[in-house]
């Protein structure tokens, strides 16, 4: 009967220590959370992207600008196009400030369209800052094809090549038919963008979507030598090296049409972002906010970064967190038109 008794107070105490434990490390000082702490980003998606590149280049440098310098290690998390991730940092991991989500840009964009599977809010999350934004699309035909400016995809079928059913290459095109009026015949299947652009060489599409950046760096001597017409760019504002070609939001005609592309085009500006649990102290998300501002000014990071052509376009977690926000406050005819285009 004792024995029962002394192992009863036994496991007393010991709840009793992990609570009083618990509640110091609840209670302690973000500049002194850290000492000695492990932070653990997960990334949704597989190794070797851009995701990954950027989520381990954190690794590399965060951990420097956080008081206590914790150590920091990568973790990939990949799965059902980046919600599983996103649902563990919802629901499984830690919510006091050890764990970070490298989130897909598309997390927002799911959740607003109600996709299957979707179990977070990322209104939730301490949106901690992003990297660099997920780039500029770009659509741009051949001169020889004598499509020359987006008013002639209103006035004749112009075939425009793309990869799968849910890739930005066959989903714009499609809204801009929907919402714009054109007559765009879209090829699909391509297994991206290398194949799009044999085929638009080889006169099997009329027109094809690329990253700026990758159009800019790959294909210079087209730019140069004048090969190719640039038609539209895909975002808010006119990229500084774009400055004569027009944006989707400058040729939409009604707000419906505006707010429908705000919400396809907010995933760009989301891009390499991360996010903290739900729950954190306030304290320790203003502490790995304003170092992660400071790792992205690390002139070894940057040298980094240029070697491996990783832009850096940060914005501070706050900043982010509002653009978050602004998506829930889209008119609900435009969310029911963007659900549509996705078929949800």
């Amino acid at each position: 009967m004792h024995r029962f008794k002394d192992a009863a107070v036994a496991l007393t105490a010991t709840a009793c220590i992990a609570v009083l434990g618990s509640a110091s490390a609840v209670g302690q000082p973000a500049d002194k959370f850290y000492e000695g702490k492990t932070i653990r980003i997960v990334v949704a998606l597989g190794a070797g992207g851009d995701y990954d590149n950027y989520a381990r280049m954190a690794g590399r440098y965060l951990g420097k600008y956080i008081p206590g310098n914790p150590t920091i290690v990568v973790q990939n998390m990949p799965g059902a196009g980046g919600l599983l991730a996103a649902n563990h940092l919802a629901n499984v991991a830690p919510k006091d400030g050890t764990v970070i989500g490298a989130l897909h840009a598309n997390t927002t964009l799911a959740q607003v369209t109600a996709a299957p599977n979707v179990e977070y809010d990322v209104r939730k999350f301490h949106w901690i800052g992003r990297t660099s934004s997920g780039g500029l699309n770009v659509h741009h035909t051949f001169a020889s094809s004598g499509v020359k400016s987006f008013d002639d995809l209103l006035k004749r079928e112009v075939v425009v090549g793309g990869g799968g059913p849910t890739s930005d290459s066959i989903v714009i095109p499609t809204a801009v038919n929907q919402l714009m009026g054109t007559k765009l015949k879209i090829l699909g299947g391509y297994s991206g963008t290398a194949e799009t652009t044999l085929a638009l060489e080889r006169g099997e599409i009329d027109m094809a979507m690329q990253n700026w950046e990758f159009l800019r760096r790959n294909n210079a001597d087209w730019l140069r030598d004048k090969k190719i017409n640039l038609i539209v760019q895909y975002g808010e504002k006119r990229h500084p090296e774009l400055p004569n070609v027009p944006t989707i939001m400058e040729l939409a005609k009604t707000d419906e049409q505006r707010q429908v592309w705000s919400l396809f085009l907010m995933s760009g500006g989301i891009g390499y972002s991360l996010a903290m649990t739900p729950g954190v102290p306030a304290d320790r998300v203003a502490v790995v906010r304003k170092a992660f501002l400071e790792m992205a000014k690390d002139p070894e990071l940057q040298a980094e970064a240029a070697k491996a052509n990783l832009p850096i376009e940060p914005i501070g977690g706050e900043a982010l967190e509002k653009s978050i926000q602004a998506v829930f406050k889209l008119e609900p005819a435009a969310i029911e038109k963007a659900k549509f285009l996705l078929k949800r």
